[in-house]
């Protein structure tokens, strides 16, 4: 069989039997319903409709031999073959090893992959092992040869599907070499990280930094003190206070109500109220409740707050009787003076509408919002029944829940009153029968996240540019070839890495989830487990400037020729060496996410990347968490990029980008988002949906689209990655912008005023000395005039000077005296240094 190159060829494993070997093969085993066929890891199983030319030649499998080292994590197959009939809930039992000298390798040192493991919350599941008449599929199996082994093992697997006769197969495992101290993790051709597939690092209820301890005081702990904000929850569970920054963000306390149909509101008689589990990074509470003469209504609320400042809620409602309702609402009334900007519903960044009306599409996964003022805010989603994470197509691949959707009746409604914002979720009309259960799901986060990190005026980074700080390493480089896959150039990883921390710089790394290289060497593995991992359904795809919608199979020729079923194509790059490097689409929860946390940790450790840069982001905030935990674990100072682009006008879908990653944004460290972003909206636009301080997060101007301005940029402490920005750079030392105190045009003690509202000012104040950001929208140059508190900035303005330096790529020189009139053109703007 030709093949233009080795990744390319088809055998052995691809080399179809004809038919006619495969009639003698089932002749010669005329009382076998399936047959067992072993191959070691080097000889991946890769059909499931033919069988391999190489088994019929070899004929079935009685024994197994393997050649582990001491300490190995090793792998291997058993190949399943269902030759005349559908075979169901394949078991395997696994005998311990015994060598020389009564040493032993347990049973317990063994796993099948393919029959269960522990998911991406650190919970352990079954899968079962069905084979389908005349099909093939393949059990990877793992075992751990431990590190003082020597010499030959031997031992049985018994191969049991349920009604059928066992077949024992004959291991036998000669350990010789050295001893792998990492199990084998460090060459990825001997599979050892399969095991990663079960990883728990990560998960649990700890603190990462910025956050803290969760502060737990009042009656029932009624009271919670997370960094920067303060909770109070009343007899119910619901929440009656929500402040951050001192600022309170409630009119009232959120209410969950059952409208019957004759108009009456169901009352509440609170019957318990605890916390059932405190860690210091997670209180949870239940509380319970009656209502209705007879008590006709039970109520459950369950309640998850999280250092970060994420409460999720599961309220079950339960009818005891026969009930028709006219609605079902969740009630959140917003101090009026904070809902003052607003994303999400299916609107972009902007100032919060007087009224809008929002129904469930289930094209249109936007159904979550976000309310607040730069320094206090309220994210609200609507849930379904699980975290799964799928991004823009949430709606899509999960369904409308059924709870708040309501055959369509459900949605939500956000309205401006006199003294309040009010935010209502509703189901409309329907009926209950009597034991029946509704669960509503929600999460609430309260923002900002974090106080803003000053650092950030240090994170300059870029393709080793003049003035970068941090390398940008997109998938296609030489140290980092495959998409989401970094592990098969570390050498030439390292050694970058090395180079850059000897410059005094670091390395923002490409690697994120969602699409998986077909050069991973776990790739058939990973297919084996069917849909677990690989993605079985359409997906977005974004190549070479065009998005499209990918149905199944399809792609890149090479995933055509060997996948052939069962996979969405992702995304595809030309490497250097004029190859192709195609992916895959994998789930946004599962068994991979435990790869990709265990990986990151092991590429800070073993290459010292300290940062990640993620191009969307490929899992949920659970996975997230991990993910932090585990790099700042490897380097306190490690960072997180996260790049995001146009959700709301990709493909029609109306998801606000911010309000879509909201819940991954507390373990963010900056944004860069401007891909398909139009920076010729409106002030509002920028500071909700690209600058990132309502939340906590700094962000960076890309080349994209729209021609980036650095002028507005500079409002929100943003430049952008390119080598004409270095000039801008150097100002920001020479002015010492890192220890400069920011204060924003929308803060109502922001000490310079234009006047104008499509003029606006930044001020970064020092002792003595102040820049003041100046940028436009105006559609023709207009004079401003600036309004100065000058006992605020502590200046004197009898001696006062107010210039603008020369930067290059930027402004030219110019003085100013106060008071006067200062010219800025249409979109431009300027730095002024008052002292």
């Amino acid at each position: 069989m030709q093949a233009r190159t080795e990744f390319d060829r088809f055998d052995p494993m691809e080399v179809i039997a004809l038919a006619s070997e495969t009639s003698q093969l089932l002749a010669a085993y005329p009382g076998d319903n399936y047959l067992v066929f072993a191959e070691d890891r080097l000889n991946p199983i890769k059909m499931t409709d033919d069988l391999p030319r190489r088994w019929i030649q070899n004929g079935p499998s009685t024994a197994f031999a393997g050649q582990p080292q001491p300490g190995e994590y090793y792998v291997f197959q058993l190949g399943v073959f269902a030759a005349r009939q559908a075979i169901s809930n394949v078991a395997l039992t696994f005998g311990t090893l015994t060598g020389t000298g009564g040493k032993t390798i347990p049973a317990s040192a063994f796993k099948c992959f393919n029959l269960g493991g522990t998911n991406y919350q650190g919970n352990a599941f079954t899968n079962t092992f069905d084979v389908a008449n005349g099909k093939v599929r393949p059990m990877w199996i793992g075992v751990q040869v431990p590190a003082d082994a020597s010499g030959t093992y031997n031992g049985t697997i018994t191969v049991q599907p349920v009604g059928g006769t066992p077949k024992t197969i004959n291991v036998s495992l000669n350990v010789s070499g050295n001893v792998l101290a990492d199990s084998g993790d460090s060459e990825p051709w001997r599979l050892s990280r399969l095991r990663w597939l079960d990883s728990s690092l990560g998960v649990d209820d700890g603190v990462v930094p910025p956050f803290t301890p969760i502060g737990v005081s009042g009656s029932n702990g009624s009271n919670l003190a997370l960094l920067g904000r303060e909770l109070t929850f009343n007899n119910l569970g619901f929440i009656s206070s929500m402040k951050s920054n001192g600022r309170e963000i409630l009119n009232g306390a959120i209410t969950f109500n059952v409208t019957r149909s004759n108009g009456s509101t169901v009352t509440w008689t609170s019957s318990s109220n605890s916390i059932t589990k405190q860690q210091p990074g997670v209180v949870e509470r239940q509380s319970t409740a009656t209502g209705g003469f007879l008590s006709p209504f039970s109520l459950t609320v369950n309640s998850k707050t999280e250092c970060d400042g994420a409460i999720a809620y599961t309220v079950a409602l339960t009818a005891n009787s026969t009930a028709n309702l006219s609605n079902i609402s969740l009630n959140i009334p917003m101090k009026l003076d904070v809902a003052k900007y607003s994303t999400g519903l299916g609107r972009y960044g902007s100032r919060a509408p007087e009224s809008h009306q929002w129904f469930w599409d289930i094209n249109k996964a936007n159904n979550a919002v976000w309310l607040g003022d730069v320094d206090a805010g309220l994210h609200l989603k609507l849930l379904g029944d699980n975290d799964d994470w799928a991004n823009v197509l949430d709606l899509k691949e999960r369904g409308i829940p059924s709870s708040w959707g309501n055959n369509g009746n459900g949605g939500c409604n956000l309205t401006a009153q006199s003294d309040q914002y009010f935010v209502y979720a509703y189901t409309g009309a329907r009926s209950m029968t009597a034991g029946q259960t509704l669960t509503f799901r929600f999460r609430l986060m309260v923002t900002p996240f974090k106080p803003v990190d000053t650092n950030h005026w240090n994170w300059r980074a870029g393709d080793d540019w003049p003035g970068d700080t941090i390398r940008h390493l997109h998938h296609g480089y030489p140290e980092n070839l495959y998409i989401n896959y970094p592990f098969l150039n570390t050498p030439e990883l390292t050694t970058l890495v090395t180079n850059q921390r000897n410059a005094g710089k670091g390395v923002n790394l490409y690697y994120n989830g969602g699409h998986l290289s077909v050069a991973a060497p776990e790739l058939w593995a990973l297919k084996s487990l069917g849909s677990e991992i690989f993605n079985p359904t359409e997906t977005l795809v974004y190549y070479q400037g065009q998005s499209y919608v990918n149905g199944v199979g399809g792609g890149y020729s090479w995933l055509q020729e060997h996948l052939g079923t069962g996979y969405v194509a992702g995304w595809q790059t030309r490497l250097g060496s004029g190859e192709t490097d195609a992916s895959v689409s994998t789930h946004g929860s599962c068994r991979w996410n435990n790869y990709y946390v265990q990986g990151m940790d092991w590429l800070m450790r073993n290459t010292g990347v300290d940062g990640l840069f993620l191009d969307g982001i490929g899992y949920n905030r659970e996975v997230m968490k991990r993910v932090k935990k585990v790099m700042h674990a490897a380097n306190p100072n490690s960072r997180i990029n996260h790049h995001g682009g146009n959700t709301y006008d990709y493909m029609g879908y109306n998801v606000s980008t911010a309000s879509c990653y909201m819940e991954q944004f507390p373990y963010l460290d900056n944004i860069w988002y401007g891909e398909g972003f139009d920076y010729n909206k409106g002030p509002d636009y920028w500071l909700v949906e690209i600058s990132g301080l309502p939340y906590g997060l700094t962000g960076e101007l890309i080349n994209s689209g729209t021609q980036p301005n650095s002028y507005r940029g500079m409002l929100y402490g943003m430049a952008t990655r390119w080598p004409t920005t270095q000039p801008l750079y150097a100002f920001w030392d020479q002015f010492g912008i890192q220890s400069a105190q920011m204060i924003g045009y929308w803060s109502s003690s922001c000490p310079v005023t234009t006047g104008r509202s499509d003029v606006l000012a930044t001020v970064y104040k020092k002792n003595g000395k102040t820049l003041i950001a100046l940028a436009s929208w105006a559609p023709n140059q207009v004079d401003v005039t600036l309004t100065i508190d000058w006992a605020a900035l502590g200046i004197n303005p009898s001696t006062a000077t107010i210039t603008a330096p020369a930067i290059s790529n930027f402004q030219n020189a110019a003085q100013y005296a106060p008071g006067a009139a200062i010219p800025v053109s249409a979109g431009g703007g300027c730095l002024l240094i008052v002292q």
